[in-house]
């Protein structure tokens, strides 16, 4: 298993929208513990549609996330730590 930047779609009755997230992945797609969380982290927000693995990210890529000057980046990386820790 391995972590992975992806896209995820996700409906919230209106319209879809997309979002990265950095989730735990298989072969086959994303785990089964990266859904439930997905899940809980879109809860009262909308219902996921579609994940794309994007890339592999390990450690040292995430936490840089952190401290970039994009916004966007910084989302993910919280993202993360809310899901994850």
């Amino acid at each position: 298993m391995k972590w992975w930047m992806c896209n995820v779609v996700w409906y919230d009755g209106c319209d879809a929208f997309v979002s990265k997230f950095i989730l735990e992945c298989e072969l086959g797609g994303i785990t089964e513990k990266s859904e439930g969380l997905l899940g809980q982290e879109l809860n009262g927000n909308g219902e996921l549609l579609k994940v794309d693995k994007l890339y592999p990210v390990d450690l040292d890529n995430i936490i840089a996330l952190k401290n970039s000057d994009k916004d966007s980046d910084v989302v993910i990386y919280n993202r993360f730590k809310n899901m994850w820790f």
